[in-house]
C-alpha cells in the first residue's frame, strides 16, 4: 500500500526551514560573541597623556630606550619585530578599545599563528602583536596591553587610555576577562566591534593570503567544514524523507546517494 505524501508546498517549507537552521548554525560558528554583561575591575592610576605630534608609526619607530645589557636588548628587539603599530592622524582617538586574540589561518613551523589585535572604536590606531602558540595565556595578553601598547604608544601618539575594552570571541572569554581584570577598564563581550571586524576582513583579504603556510591551512579548514556540513545536510535530507514518505531510516540511507545525484529532494 502506497503511503500518501505530504503536500509539496509543506515539504518544501520543511526542507527550507531545515536548510536555514543549518546555515544559521554555520554563521554562528564565526559570528562575534554577544553578551551585554559588564565587568568592572580594580581602579589604578593612569598616566597623563602628552601632546606629542600625531604621525604614522611602526614598531621600528617606537621610542628609543637607554642601552642595557646585550641579553635584554636582544629580547626587546625580538618583541619589536613581533609588533606592528599604525596611527591614523585623521581620526580622533577613542577610549573604547576593541580586542581580539585568536589563531589565524596560517601555520608557522607546524603551529598556528596567534595574534593580538587592538584598535579603538574610531580606528585611530591599529596594534598587532604575534604570539607563540605556547605563550597564549591571560598573563601574556595583559602584558601586551599594558607594557607593549599602553606604556609604549599611548602617551607617545596622544591616544586615550581605554575605559572599555570589547571583544567578541566567546571561546576566548575567560582568558581575556582574566587578562583585563588587573586593568582600569570595563571588559565587555559584544558584537559591536565594527572597527576590529573591518580590520580583520582586510587582513584576511590582503595580509594572511600572502603569508607562507596560509594555503595549506585554509584548504584543510575548508575541507573539514565542507565535510561536516555535508554530513549534516545528508542527515537533514534523510530525516526529511523519513517524515514525508514514512520510510525507514535504512531505506532513506540506501536511497540517499541516488537522491543527491538526481537532486530529487522531495
Amino acid at each position: 500500500m502506497k503511503v500518501s505524501a505530504i503536500p509539496s508546498s509543506t515539504a518544501t517549507a520543511f526542507l527550507l526551514f531545515a536548510v536555514l537552521v543549518l546555515l544559521s548554525s554555520f554563521s554562528s560558528a564565526f559570528a562575534p560573541y554577544s553578551n551585554t554583561r559588564q565587568y568592572r575591575h580594580s581602579v589604578t592610576t593612569s598616566k597623563p597623556q602628552s601632546s606629542l605630534p600625531i604621525r604614522l608609526a611602526s614598531s621600528a619607530s617606537s621610542a628609543e630606550s637607554s642601552s642595557s645589557s646585550s641579553s635584554s636588548s636582544s629580547t626587546d628587539e625580538n618583541n619589536k619585530n613581533d609588533i606592528e603599530f599604525t596611527r591614523n592622524s585623521d581620526v580622533t582617538p577613542s577610549d573604547e578599545w576593541e580586542l581580539d586574540c585568536y589563531s589565524r589561518p596560517v601555520v608557522v613551523g607546524g603551529k598556528k599563528l596567534w595574534e593580538v589585535l587592538v584598535t579603538d572604536s574610531t580606528g585611530s590606531f591599529r596594534f598587532c602583536k604575534t604570539l607563540p602558540s605556547n605563550q597564549v595565556n591571560s598573563k601574556q595578553v595583559r602584558s601586551t596591553l599594558e607594557q607593549d601598547l599602553m606604556e609604549r604608544y599611548v602617551d607617545q601618539f596622544d591616544l586615550k587610555n581605554p575605559s572599555v575594552v570589547r571583544f567578541f570571541r566567546g571561546a576566548m572569554f575567560n582568558m581575556l576577562n582574566i587578562a583585563l581584570s588587573d586593568l582600569d577598564v570595563i571588559s565587555r563581550p559584544s558584537r559591536c566591534t565594527f572597527a576590529l571586524a573591518q580590520w580583520l576582513e582586510e587582513r584576511h583579504k590582503t595580509v594572511y593570503p600572502k603569508m607562507e603556510g596560509y594555503a595549506l591551512y585554509s584548504c584543510t579548514s575548508i575541507c573539514v567544514v565542507f565535510v561536516y556540513y555535508f554530513v549534516c545536510l545528508c542527515i537533514i535530507l534523510c530525516l526529511f524523507r523519513c517524515t514525508v514518505y514514512s520510510l525507514s531510516v535504512f531505506d532513506c540511507l540506501v536511497s540517499l546517494p541516488i537522491l543527491i545525484s538526481k537532486y530529487n529532494f522531495i
